[in-house]
């Protein structure tokens, strides 16, 4: 009767010992699970957030792209401005320079006075044309773009 007693002793810790284990192993899935859960939200979160932080971004661009339209406008509008501009200017000129045949018209123009009024419309222009330059470069601050406006 020992013997059983001993043996059934024996079979009541193994008993004892493999439900301590499958509660041990039980609780660890439970609380593995609710990492899992957790980390899965977490990860959710965090695809949320870089989808916002995507869209701000696609939004920056797409607002720089914008701005740049709109700094191209202004550059296009003070080149036209240079140009009329310019062309009013030769245009008074070109009409000084009948103005001053007219008045001399009973006598001789010398070659030296046209050569001169010439002269000073040529350089008038190329002035002219020089600052519409640096105000290119100055908008754009690109060197490259004065290159292209120039072809």
């Amino acid at each position: 009767m020992e013997t059983t007693t001993l043996i059934m002793g024996v079979f009541a810790v193994i008993t004892l010992s493999m439900v301590v284990i499958a509660f041990v192993n039980y609780t660890k899935t439970i609380s593995l699970g609710e990492k899992i859960t957790t980390l899965q939200q977490e990860r959710e979160i965090e695809m949320i957030n870089l989808d916002h932080e995507i869209l701000a971004i696609s939004e920056r661009i797409a607002n720089s792209g914008q701005s740049i339209n709109v700094e191209h406008d202004k550059l296009y509008r003070h080149i036209d401005s240079r140009v009329d501009k310019a062309i009013d200017q030769v245009s008074r000129q070109i009409s000084d320079v009948y103005r001053h045949i007219e008045d001399d018209k009973c006598g001789d123009i010398s070659q030296g006075r046209v050569d001169s009024i010439v002269e000073r419309i040529l350089e008038e222009i190329s002035n002219q044309l020089s600052e519409m330059n640096q105000r290119i470069d100055d908008i754009s601050g690109k060197s490259g773009e004065k290159e292209i406006l120039a072809d």
